[in-house]
């Protein structure tokens, strides 16, 4: 990762420093559907990221007061221009607050890059990603760099949702296998999903609970915790 003009804050322990800020400024965003909006950013500093990882999104402030912390999953493609990232702002939450008064011009403090997605692009076996609500976010990074690569990668996605599905007019345009349907509709397409031949990796990203019903059914048909690759959110 550059580290160029990032700033840097001290671990209250020992005083070392333990992760840099980069500072992302609004340029846009997008009322999706609902209570759900995308919002787009300009990195002022270069940040590198792979496609999948999330990164923690803070307001600038003087100390380290988690309650306008959150971590939040790219929803854009390392070779997009801008930053994506999707929220449900239906709650009112002090973080959720701020995020909803955003207007272009103001910023946020990025930090702390990480998670696993990313790595269903290099990968040699099929791939499943089965995603509950706005968990679709960081698998809309890794579709849009398997396009950007031109990549042959044989994947299936089952999105999950009670009405709405975020992305969908844009992910439906990738021809591999798709599923959008509710919880109930999920029970007609589980057969085909786990019939994937031996060492499928699945990619399941959604709320904490979805993930964890989602990571027992698969390990109760048979699947390796190896094969098994998660991302959720509160």
């Amino acid at each position: 990762m550059q580290t160029e003009n990032t700033q840097t804050i001290k671990s209250p322990k020992d005083g070392k420093t333990d992760f840099q800020f980069y500072t992302l400024e609004l340029v846009e965003r997008k009322a999706e559907y609902a209570n759900i909006h995308t919002f787009r950013f300009k990195p002022i500093e270069p940040l590198e990221f792979r496609a999948g990882q999330w990164v923690h999104l803070g307001f600038p402030m003087g100390n380290r007061d988690k309650t306008f912390i959150r971590h939040m999953s790219f929803a854009s493609s390392p070779k997009d221009e801008l930053l994506d990232f999707t929220m449900d702002l239906a709650s009112v939450s002090p973080y959720k607050q701020r995020m909803a008064a955003l207007q272009p011009g103001d910023q946020l403090k990025a930090f702390k890059i990480k998670g696993e997605f990313h790595s269903a692009i290099n990968s040699e076996s099929e791939v499943v990603f089965l995603t509950g609500g706005i968990g679709v976010t960081p698998v809309r990074s890794v579709l849009r760099e398997l396009q950007h690569l031109g990549s042959k990668l044989n994947w299936t996605l089952c999105h999950v949702s009670r009405d709405k599905f975020l992305y969908e007019e844009e992910l439906t345009a990738y021809r591999n296998q798709q599923w959008r349907t509710n919880r109930e509709g999920l029970e007609t397409v589980w057969p085909q999903l786990i019939s994937k031949p031996a060492g499928t990796r699945y990619f399941i990203s959604g709320s904490d609970r979805f993930v964890r019903g989602m990571v027992d059914r698969l390990i109760a048909e048979g699947k390796l915790p190896e094969d098994i690759i998660t991302e959720s959110f509160h």
